[in-house]
């Protein structure tokens, strides 16, 4: 085993079935206690152990518990779209880390952190390296999403690429391990020290990765969810510049993608309907105060309402229009429920120029109502559900925005005769451009 200069090793053993076996070796305590301690949150080992190895002193026990052994079952989710990643700099755009926080969200809610964490958390990245189940499933699917074929590259090829970028990712994250000075910065002096030593210090092609490592080591550090939420708003001071804004709002993107969190900061809610409606408002900063909050839901309303974050908002209203397109019910009151729940969301998703969420939200809307505002005898067509909703929103530029985001969807195209219609019927009215600007 490789020693360090003080010549000591830090040798990490797990428990089954009453044997103890080699897991890994390192020559950094924190490493060894980092990587033990994500194996015993893993609860597929008994016991975990750390050995601290010297000439010297010999063998000295450092860290040794117990875990009771559950099988969770985690899987990689189903997504249906990927950024591809050819360096290692790909893998820590926003775009990616939320492919991989969705592809990974039962392993990423139980473990309560999100996929920019993972990316510098050595223990826990070999330990998912070890979970044939999510590693194998995981890249597996990423490959079939990102691979060339007009270029002949062939799904096993992308996949060893994509091993190959994801053994990089590990070796950073180990690397990462000892800056401890880039979360020391943030710290003393704010988000905006830290992209100010970065800046001041290192190459332009690292500054991003290094200011996500300092920052993913202080979510780490807030705990669940909410306080991971709360951390991310108090580094926007009232004076938080567009590139601290923009680190923010990506954080806060990343976390709001996950149902676990957006269950803890919601609290108790009546139904999905009550849900949608709060989210809808949050994401304007317009929810009303929530009195006696379990989390931190009303800073992030202020917040919401004080800076543009798109990314942020643009993750909660994906969560609704997910949640709208389904076949749940949103209410437990029946078809006048469901009715009067879904109106209540058209009028409060209405913006200047169609409704907010685009066009996944557009088509979400019309899946829903088709059923909601459906007669006793049967759903509506995908025709009057457009006609009907076309109806609650009383501007022009709004009906015609709908229109035009529906029609840039899969329902929209299967439905391009009734969307043209509907949008002839829409322009109706329309005076001029100004009109469309309200």
């Amino acid at each position: 085993m490789q020693t360090n200069l003080a010549g000591k090793t830090y040798e990490v053993q797990t428990e089954s079935d009453g044997k103890w076996t080699f897991f890994a070796s390192h020559n950094v305590k924190s490493q060894a206690i980092q990587q033990a301690q994500a194996l015993l949150d893993s609860h597929k080992y008994s016991g975990v152990k750390v050995i601290a190895e010297s000439d010297r002193k010999g063998d000295e026990i450092i860290f040794n518990e117990r875990a009771e052994v559950t099988d969770k079952g985690l899987t990689v989710v189903p997504i249906e779209s990927s950024p591809v990643c050819e360096t290692l700099a790909d893998c820590y755009q926003l775009e990616a880390r939320r492919t991989i926080g969705r592809l990974l969200r039962q392993y990423l809610d139980d473990v309560g952190m999100t996929a920019m964490e993972l990316a510098f958390d050595f223990g826990r990245l070999k330990m998912l390296e070890r979970d044939d189940k999510l590693y194998i499933g995981a890249l597996s699917r990423l490959a079939s999403l990102q691979v060339d074929k007009d270029a002949g590259e062939k799904p096993v090829d992308r996949q060893n690429k994509l091993e190959r970028l994801y053994n990089q990712l590990v070796a950073n994250a180990q690397k990462m391990m000892k800056r401890e000075d880039l979360n020391e910065a943030l710290q003393a002096g704010g988000l905006q020290a830290l992209i100010d030593k970065v800046n001041a210090e290192a190459p332009a092609d690292e500054r991003h990765m290094l200011i996500l490592a300092g920052l993913a080591v202080h979510m780490g550090e807030q705990g669940d969810w909410s306080g991971k939420i709360e951390g991310l708003v108090k580094l926007l001071d009232g004076q938080a510049g567009v590139v601290v804004q923009a680190y923010v709002d990506e954080a806060l993107a990343e976390i709001l993608d996950g149902t676990a969190a957006i269950t803890e900061l919601l609290g108790g809610v009546a139904d999905a309907a009550s849900a949608h409606r709060m989210l809808v408002q949050l994401c304007q900063g317009r929810l009303p105060e929530v009195k006696n909050p379990l989390s931190c839901i009303n800073e992030l309303n202020k917040t919401m309402a004080a800076y543009e974050l798109e990314n942020a908002r643009d993750a909660i209203l994906g969560r609704v229009a997910r949640g709208i397109g389904g076949v749940k019910p949103m209410t437990r009151e029946g078809k006048e429920g469901e009715r009067t729940a879904l109106v209540t969301l058209i009028r409060n998703l209405e913006g200047y120029a169609g409704l907010l969420g685009g066009p996944q939200m557009a088509e979400a809307l019309t899946l829903r109502a088709k059923m909601a505002l459906g007669r006793e005898d049967g759903d509506l067509s995908a025709e009057d559900a457009v006609a009907s909703i076309l109806a609650y929103l009383p501007s022009l530029p709004s009906r015609a925005g709908f229109v035009l985001d529906l029609s840039a969807t899969d329902t929209g195209a299967k439905q391009q005769a009734a969307v043209v219609r509907n949008l002839a019927q829409a322009m109706r009215g329309l005076t001029g451009v100004d009109a469309l600007t309200g």
